[in-house]
């Protein structure tokens, strides 16, 4: 159960108060435990690395994929992994603009919130009337500095740019390719980060661009990270960029497992018992996955 706490630190805000500030900023004069009021990570030690395989110097097909990571249920980091799927040259913003469209000609209707990170449950406030075109015209402008994050299915009939996103080489097989069921383009101009939260199912992070640093806990630690305290299911309301831990002083009792996706990457989030490892993902400037 979350403890006792004299400030409002939860999922969407944290709001400090007197007498905060040492810890906050990591000064030496902070007497509550490691990390207290400062990013998710910070509370341990160390961090426990994933497992990487390096598809640059040896490709990895769908069977030993399947062996190796699909079979075992852990997570897998493929250094270039990505690369086997699109080519990186067709994802810049003029290239994007040259397929911002349906094939009909059609504006292509996009999600845009309106924050870069998640201010509530159901992730509003949106930008309703823009399309993909009018999206990659304006998202660099300065007045959306620290703004805006975009979603399309590019599962969507009729787009244009599907075409460019190729099946990586690790899901060629029958089984593994017909167990797809959508592909989502996430993209902004960096400085993102979600909740703490799992997915119901498991998923690939393909990284076109950008960078970005993911935690992740096994599923046999959601009691430690408040899972079934909070008001929505699959998030925890522990603020990532501040643990309070006077409130949930068990965020620092469980192992962190840490990775940092760079531009062509490609990670696995395993499923285990009908849902994904817990996770929260940074993103470091400009980004497309």
């Amino acid at each position: 159960m979350p403890q006792e706490s004299p400030r409002h630190c939860e999922v969407h805000s944290c709001v400090l108060i007197d007498g905060d500030g040492p810890c906050a900023e990591g000064r030496a004069e902070c007497t509550a435990p490691r990390g207290h009021l400062q990013k998710i990570g910070n509370q341990v030690d160390s961090l426990e690395p994933v497992a990487e395989y390096d598809m640059s110097s040896r490709p990895l097909n769908a069977s030993s994929f399947w062996a190796d990571a699909l079979s075992k249920s852990r997570p897998l980091l493929l250094r270039g992994g990505a690369a086997s799927a699109t080519e990186l040259s067709r994802w810049t913003d003029e290239a994007l603009l040259e397929v911002c469209k349906h094939e009909s000609g059609a504006p292509l209707r996009v999600i845009v919130e309106k924050q870069n990170r998640v201010t509530q449950n159901d992730r509003y406030p949106m930008i309703s009337d823009w399309d993909f075109c009018k999206f990659l015209d304006e998202y660099r402008k300065p007045e959306y500095d620290n703004m805006l994050y975009l979603l399309l299915s590019l599962a969507k009939r009729g787009l244009r740019l599907s075409s460019r996103l190729g099946l990586p080489s690790v899901l060629a097989c029958d089984d593994l390719y017909h167990s797809l069921y959508d592909a989502n383009l996430w993209m902004s101009r960096g400085n993102t980060s979600s909740s703490v939260h799992f997915d119901a199912n498991e998923n690939l992070l393909m990284q076109i661009d950008g960078e970005k640093e993911v935690l992740m806990w096994h599923p046999n630690a959601s009691g430690h990270l408040y899972m079934d305290h909070h008001n929505k299911r699959a998030i925890s309301p522990v603020n990532v960029d501040r643990v309070d831990l006077q409130r949930f002083p068990e965020v620092r009792t469980r192992t962190h497992i840490h990775m940092h996706v760079d531009r062509i990457d490609l990670h696995r989030f395993p499923e285990l018992r009908t849902r994904t490892y817990t996770h929260a993902l940074a993103c470091m400037g400009p980004k497309w996955e």
